[in-house]
């Protein structure tokens, strides 16, 4: 069985995918599950986990309404206000389906937001829910990431693009491999290898050696 962890899907007409400018024109056309299926065949994966690419709960449903209607969909990371009523709000989107919730923390200025007290509340709901944070963060957060594994021990933690680091030339930097060894520390912390390609215009290649916890 192959799953792929991180997929997206999205019909633009919906209209709140506010990130979708010219920068990504390249990528902005709808996306849906007929686009995958033979891609999906022809690499022998059997599921995919479809994440939230707009910050509504309208694009949860969405998602989640995809993946009623298609059997490769295993699982959907959606997204809430952490910062609001995050049980009321996981009532309005409760599915078997419906993996975990990912706050865009790499376009939110303030590096610590996560940690502010209302959204730590909102975390533990999650948690309390059986759910997981998929962290879409960058190398400012993961000092910030390893305070909120501390402070939360049980809510499982998904790194996103291994925390998209900048390259200098094949060398994402010290610091980076730093904080993504202090994060491996954390027995609630995972990492997806994704995304990797965005780390600058002279990323060629990554080799990367990984160890896999049973």
């Amino acid at each position: 069985m192959i799953i792929d962890a991180h997929q997206h899907f999205w019909r633009i007409n919906r209209g709140d995918y506010t990130w979708m400018d010219d920068s990504v024109a390249q990528i902005r056309r709808d996306l849906l599950p007929e686009d995958l299926a033979p891609l999906a065949r022809a690499a022998g994966v059997t599921g995919t986990v479809v994440v939230q690419a707009a910050p509504t709960l309208a694009e949860t449903r969405f998602l989640l309404e995809l993946a009623d209607q298609t059997p490769l969909v295993r699982g959907v990371v959606g997204w809430v206000d952490l910062g609001g009523d995050v049980p009321a709000q996981l009532q309005q989107i409760a599915h078997p389906r419906l993996k975990g919730v990912r706050p865009m923390l790499q376009d939110i200025d303030d590096t610590d937001w996560i940690l502010r007290e209302d959204v730590l509340r909102g975390l533990r709901a999650v948690a309390n829910a059986g759910l997981r944070l998929d962290a879409l963060i960058t190398p400012r957060h993961l000092a910030v990431i390893e305070t909120l594994a501390r402070q939360l021990p049980d809510l499982s933690i998904v790194i996103d693009h291994c925390a998209k680091p900048r390259f200098d030339g094949n060398d994402p930097g010290p610091d980076w491999r730093q904080g993504m060894a202090t994060l491996a520390r954390h027995p609630q912390i995972m990492c997806k290898l994704s995304g990797l390609a965005n780390g600058g215009p002279r990323w060629r290649r990554c080799s990367t050696s990984i160890e896999t916890k049973g």
